[in-house]
């Protein structure tokens, strides 16, 4: 009976044993050894699909490459507290790298795929490609939560399209992203879509997604959080890396949005924002210190204005450097339906906004469109292109509907608006007139003879028909260049009123009594630069100079030459202000 008894608790234990909850720090190493050291990204994860965790789990991934599919599923005892974490070996001198396996059965799975996982950490591993027919990197379905991506690598297929077959971080319907979202340090490179998170509601969407420090290259779409309730988009650099244009999406935010020191370049899409959560809540803004080139779009953030839905309670836009081209549209910074109380109004400050598209269409510089105690002030705005009946510096207007909250209060002052496209500098539409706006200290400039749209061919013209602008001041500022909106001209130097607004778009201190117009406190160049630089009768020899003089008075001009290539002095010539 005894012998019996032993037998018993033997077939009991080694099960149990067997089965033990993982708690620790572990390899996965293919030339390891010993009961803490996994062989594969398979076997490790059998282990914890098997046993689950009891406390918190870190696998410390050798250096090499491994050709596997990695799946990922709920992990039974995971916690915010009982992470698990695949994270390269601090020790290694070169990558971990994941390559999917092209032989395995489910080979049309991204090279990581998480699968109702949460509380999840990929830290320092390089995850690439397999193929050239599906190269997806990473996706995740069904509810997957608290997921940190921090410091790894991707490679994308090369000069692929822009299927999300090819993306870097995606989602397999059906998906919710919940929980916290980190996704810091990761470089990114050929993919299509780069960071989808994605949900389907606002009750079912992430309470928090935070994408910041990462460098990605694609030829899609850069950023896109799907209804994430409060989204972080901090410190990003954002390429295009093909031919196409990359869009930067965020949907349906709930409480709020903080977007600042990214670098956009080459973009059509700078960040484009729309929400409409319930009413009730409170919608927050923040894009500051974000250096933008796109062809479209800059900032634009819009919502609904009915009384069901929740508008942009705050909003803080500063020192932003937007510079846009291309061929079509231009809208530089562009907010709807912002409902700010006068008590805490909304802020846009010490931007440069440069609106360059080479087409004939319509132009924004500025869209103010029903809203509501906007202080609008030291911003600097030029157009060089689009329509002379749409192109716009500044444009405002409201909807004439009552079902909207009422708009008015807002401040436009200290900024410059210039349109040398051939539209106007500034303009108000008929609802957007009486009470919506108080304007006053900017200074404007336009090569159209209506600057201030249809009516208005001075700014005295336009004084008298608005009441507004008693301070304002007309003349061409004289930026740096088409897209350097630092000034040199004498215009709007010290033409300001103290608007309690203490450094410029550079941290430069601003005057506490007399301020520069414009995001850009300075002092006058006394000798400025020519203009309009052209060339003809070109030959080997010789060739005729012209150019246009921005100085008030007459001064002398100096030419120096010397043969493209050279490195050595250059020959000076000197003349009147005609020849040289």
């Amino acid at each position: 009976m005894r012998f019996k008894w032993l037998n018993f608790i033997w077939a009991v234990f080694i099960p149990v044993l067997a089965q033990a909850q993982l708690s620790g720090t572990y390899t996965i190493d293919p030339n390891g050894t010993g009961t803490n050291n996994y062989t594969s990204f398979t076997s490790a994860i059998s282990a914890l699909s098997t046993s689950g965790v009891s406390g918190a789990v870190t696998f410390n991934v050798k250096q090499g490459t491994y050709l596997e599919t990695v799946i990922i599923d709920s992990i039974s005892g995971s916690s915010p507290v009982n992470r698990i974490t695949f994270q390269a070996d601090p020790s290694n001198s070169l990558p971990a790298t994941i390559v999917a396996d092209t032989g395995a059965a489910n080979n049309s799975l991204a090279t990581i795929r998480l699968s109702n996982c949460w509380n999840v950490t990929l830290k320092g591993l390089t995850i690439s490609s397999y193929g050239t027919s599906f190269g997806r990197l990473l996706e995740y379905t069904g509810n997957v939560g608290n997921i940190n991506i921090i410091d790894n690598t991707f490679y994308g297929v090369a000069d692929a399209s822009t299927s999300s077959n090819y993306a870097g971080i995606y989602y397999t319907s059906p998906a919710q992203a919940q929980g916290n979202w980190i996704i810091s340090g990761n470089t990114m490179e050929d993919v299509s879509y780069a960071m989808y998170i994605y949900a389907t509601s606002y009750t079912t969407g992430a309470d928090t997604i935070v994408i910041e420090d990462n460098v990605i290259s694609t030829n899609f779409y850069g950023l896109y959080p799907r209804y994430g309730k409060y989204v972080k988009i901090h410190g990003n650099t954002i390429n295009n890396g093909g031919t196409g244009n990359v869009y930067n999406y965020i949907y349906y935010p709930s409480v709020g949005v903080d977007v600042r020191n990214n670098d956009l370049n080459d973009v059509y899409y700078g960040f484009y924002l729309y929400t409409n959560p319930p009413s009730g809540g409170t919608l927050d803004l923040v894009f500051e210190n974000n250096d933008i080139e796109s062809k479209l779009y800059g900032i634009y953030a819009s919502c609904s204005g009915l009384s069901s839905y929740t508008q942009f309670t705050s909003a803080s836009i500063k020192n932003n450097n937007i510079k846009l081209g291309g061929t079509s549209v231009n809208y530089g910074i562009y907010l709807f339906y912002g409902n700010f109380l006068s008590s805490a109004p909304g802020v846009i400050e010490n931007n440069m906004i440069a609106c360059n598209t080479t087409g004939s269409s319509t132009v924004y510089g500025t869209y103010l469109y029903h809203c509501a105690n906007v202080v609008y002030q030291h911003n600097s705005v030029n157009v060089t292109g689009g329509s002379s009946t749409s192109g716009r510096a500044c444009y405002l207007s409201a909807s004439t509907s009552t079902s909207y909250f009422t708009p008015g209060g807002n401040i436009i002052k200290n900024n410059i608006f210039v349109n040398v496209g051939g539209g106007y500098a500034f303009e108000a539409s008929s609802s957007a007139s009486s009470g919506y706006y108080t304007g006053d200290y900017n200074n404007f400039y336009a090569t159209s003879s209506t600057p201030f749209g249809p009516g208005s061919s001075t700014l005295s013209a336009w004084q008298t028909a608005s009441s507004q602008d008693a301070n304002s001041v007309w003349g061409d500022p004289l930026f740096v260049s088409a897209n350097d909106l630092h000034v040199q001209g004498a215009v709007p130097n010290n033409a300001g009123t103290a608007l309690g607004v203490l450094t410029d778009i550079d941290d430069d201190t601003r005057s506490t009594t007399t301020p520069d117009i414009g995001a850009d406190e300075y002092a006058p160049l006394t000798c400025f630069g020519v203009s309009g630089l052209g060339a003809a009768n070109v030959s080997d020899v010789s060739f005729d100079a012209t150019w246009s003089s921005n100085n008030s008075t007459t001064i002398g001009s100096q030419v120096r030459y010397r043969l493209n290539g050279s490195t050595g002095a250059y020959t000076v010539l000197t003349g009147s202000t005609g020849t040289a």
